[in-house]
């Protein structure tokens, strides 16, 4: 067999977000067949803190959703969270921070409790990721929409990879080489860290927080602040993500107490 077809047999069709793209119901990434295969990589930002699919259910039908990052040291505990939403399904609440359309409840998946991910390496792309969720949910007929986002508010690189159908047409095999590259950067093969996990403020915290933490770094138009530099051993890397998600949840829990619902 053809080694590119071969390794092809084992992966899922690939495609990244740019920025900004795919971050809400509008501007969803449609995806043409519920049981096909793919993965969809995408980096949260401040201004684009969701990855949003849209997909079309038939009676009947069942989604594999799996929810996973780039097996990276700055991601080592970051948990991010996904959501299918679907009619039938819970009314949403505070752990959904974004509008539902109409007509659709939540299924919340967080990966909170995850200690151990699974290591998982994409044999077409040589790419290594960590694992968090596997799901398979039963779906009334009706459009409906698979989320991820982190309900902590930090950003980060993370992908959701529906379907299991290994399925590829000789335009997605061009398409797949045209991005392989992207594919392997998106995932810092070369070594080089391109980014930092950093906390969103929220416009109340904006409007109290009138400068950055001695040390942090800041930027005014996104809202995002990033710790202090701290050396890259993995017992100093997780105490400084520990004091930040942990200043940051503290923060989230304190308004989700004042807040009142209707």
């Amino acid at each position: 067999m053809n080694p590119l077809l071969a390794a092809l047999a084992l992966a899922h069709q690939p495609w990244i977000a740019e920025e900004g793209q795919y971050a809400d119901a509008a501007g969803a990434f449609p995806m043409e067949d519920i049981d096909l295969s793919i993965v969809v990589y995408d980096e949260l930002s401040c201004s684009s803190p969701a990855l949003w699919l849209r997909f079309s259910a038939q009676e009947g039908d069942s989604l594999w959703a799996q929810l996973g990052m780039p097996l990276l040291d700055r991601q080592v505990a970051w948990r991010p969270a996904m959501a299918v939403l679907a009619a039938g399904m819970p009314e949403a609440d505070d752990r959904f921070p974004f509008a539902v359309p109409e007509g659709l409840g939540v299924t919340v998946l967080d990966s909170a409790e995850v200690a151990d991910p699974e290591v998982f390496v994409e044999p077409f792309t040589g790419t290594s990721s960590w694992i968090l969720r596997g799901e398979t949910l039963s779906l009334p007929a009706g459009e409906g929409y698979l989320v991820a986002w982190d309900p902590a508010g930090l950003t980060g690189k993370l992908w959701l990879a529906p379907g299991l159908r290994e399925e590829f047409e000789s335009e997605d095999i061009e398409r797949i080489r045209e991005i392989l590259d992207d594919v392997r950067t998106f995932h810092e093969l070369d070594g080089a860290a391109e980014g930092a996990l950093a906390a969103c403020a929220t416009p109340e915290e904006e409007e109290l927080e009138t400068g950055d933490a001695p040390g942090s770094s800041g930027d005014a138009a996104t809202g995002c602040s990033t710790p202090p530099a701290t050396p890259t051993g993995g017992g100093a890397l997780l105490a400084a993500l520990a004091g930040l998600w942990t200043a940051r949840r503290a923060r989230l829990e304190a308004r989700w107490s004042d807040a009142v619902c209707p």
